[in-house]
């Protein structure tokens, strides 16, 4: 059976390596010992502002670095301690990627959460706030004022992610604080004191990339190519004399050279357009995640896993199976064996084949060792042969399933011909994972 043991290839990634800031620029350090390690640091950069900012340490630098695609502008905020001296007691990071208000309740919440993921894998803060906090309304932010939302406790240091609204440009950006924890105090005592909110509320966020609002970000750093406005003038290219037309039998875009006479030729197919659009939200999620792995690069892991873990709470087996290896790889998300095996449990809890394998060679055998009882058992088995009956099922990735049944015999009696059937009508519908079971299992 160990044909069976298929996966979507993974390869582990490796996140960005930031060194520590407070490391560089020493939380306790007098301004003028501030200057001196902020002008030293191999993190930071020096911006053009005004000689009182720059002896201050406001907006005097930001990151060399990129993160999250944006460019990060440092504030260091200095306090008396004791001795009535004026030392560092945070810095203050602020993106400058920003969103008008009215966005705040969709798409500034996606962008936000887009963030924190990011942000968690390049400071290795693990993926468990120390708090839950409570979103609020736009209402709740004060101009000029960091607005906390979720914290961190790390060597030392209390990491806050949150928001501001700008005076300057009167848009919402993404900031984060870190604060000096040297005795590891309460949050509240740092004035983090967000705690009011709870878990649910962060779940079932839409992802960022859905975002209309998204669209110019994605093109703009490359992850998304743009389109063309529908209804838009044909245009002339100066130096080829070549013109946009429209091909009245496709009703796409295509280009005529006046100089050749050559025929129209049509645009360029997408990576997607061959998914058939009359398939389940879910079954197209799926099928545009394993696309974007095929590319094995960062941005898409990142976009794919958006789209897995869509699939996955919607209730797909396939999915949870795809979410459990991309754990388990560190594929789009930090490497996490423990996820990894509970989002594989889940997937052949609900029957899925792939995953029930790993838990035994032969479905009886599967079955006793996810300690399912006989009544659930004997439900998983009836699902698959009204299945196999049908012939074809609702779901894509219930018909995959099916079709690993088939062909390996695993739980219902061998059919390898409709197997093939079942694996050449997902193909044509755009599933990637079944043509190379064409190639590769017949």
């Amino acid at each position: 059976m160990k044909n069976l043991l298929f996966a979507l290839p993974l390869i582990s990634l490796i996140s960005p390596a930031w060194a520590s800031l407070w490391e560089d620029v020493p939380f306790g350090s007098t301004v003028s010992v501030a200057s001196r390690s902020a002008a030293k640091s191999d993190q930071l950069e020096a911006r053009d502002v005004s000689a009182k900012m720059k002896k201050k340490l406001q907006s005097a630098y930001s990151l060399k670095e990129k993160m999250v695609f944006q460019d990060w502008v440092v504030t260091f905020i200095f306090a008396r301690n004791e001795k009535k001296k004026f030392v560092l007691q945070k810095a203050l990071l602020v993106g400058d990627e920003g969103f008008a208000p009215e966005l705040y309740d969709d798409a500034i919440k996606s962008y936000y959460m887009y963030c924190l993921k990011e942000l968690e894998q390049a400071y290795s803060l693990g993926e468990r706030p120390a708090n839950n906090p409570l979103y609020g309304t736009v209402a709740d932010l004060k101009p000029g004022f960091f607005h906390p939302l979720h914290s961190y406790k790390k060597d030392g240091v209390i990491f806050t992610l949150g928001l501001i609204l700008s005076k300057a440009d009167e848009l919402v950006h993404m900031a984060y604080e870190l604060t000096a924890d040297a005795n590891d105090t309460a949050l509240g005592s740092h004035g983090v004191a967000n705690m009011k909110g709870l878990p649910e509320q962060w779940e079932d966020i839409s992802s960022w990339e859905r975002q209309d609002a998204a669209e110019d970000f994605l093109v703009k750093n490359g992850l998304k190519k743009a389109k063309k406005e529908a209804g838009s003038e044909p245009s002339a290219d100066e130096n080829t004399g070549e013109e946009a037309t429209t091909d009245e039998n496709t009703g796409e875009e295509a280009t005529t050279d006046e100089s050749t006479g050559a025929e129209p030729t049509p645009k360029e197919a997408g990576p997607f357009d061959k998914i058939d659009s009359s398939l389940s939200q879910q079954d197209q999620d799926i099928f545009k995640a394993l696309i974007l792995f095929e590319a094995k690069q960062q941005p898409q892991d990142k976009e794919a896993v958006e789209l897995i873990i869509s699939a996955a709470r919607a209730g797909s087996a396939r999915a949870y199976f795809i979410l459990g290896n991309c754990y388990n790889e560190g594929r789009g998300v930090k490497k996490d064996l423990d996820r990894g095996k509970k989002a594989i449990t889940k997937a052949a809890q609900l029957g899925y084949a792939p995953a029930l394998v790993q838990f035994g060679s032969e479905f009886a055998t599967a079955i006793k060792g996810l300690g399912l009882s006989q009544q659930e058992s004997n439900d998983l088995r009836d699902t698959a042969y009204q299945a196999a009956a049908a012939g074809a099922i609702g779901s894509a990735a219930e018909r995959f399933n099916l079709a690993v049944m088939l062909r390996y015999g695993y739980g219902l009696r061998k059919d390898v011909e409709q197997a093939h059937s079942l694996l050449e009508l997902l193909a044509s519908q755009g599933d990637i994972e079944a043509e190379k079971m064409l190639k590769s299992a017949f």
